[in-house]
């Protein structure tokens, strides 16, 4: 678990950007930055366990789409 490689009150930020494809599902993840492996399977454990997202829209027909987001990870006291 990442949590292992964090110490109380430490944050890693993970940006991550994903396609969104016309059926809502997630493929195509990728990091934008370095990160530890532990972190890395950690996003895509959740990514692939995620619902589906709506997907874009555009000349009324769903259309894949970009998406970008940083992940943080945090320990709590």
């Amino acid at each position: 678990m990442p949590e292992e490689k964090l110490e109380i009150g430490q944050r890693v930020k993970v940006p991550v950007r994903f396609v969104v494809g016309r059926d809502g599902q997630v493929s195509h993840v990728e990091f934008l930055a370095a990160a530890d492996e532990a972190f890395k399977k950690e996003v895509l454990r959740v990514l692939a366990k995620i619902p589906r997202f709506i997907p874009g829209w555009q000349g009324g027909k769903n259309v894949s789409v970009y998406f970008s987001i940083p992940i943080i990870f945090q320990v709590e006291e």
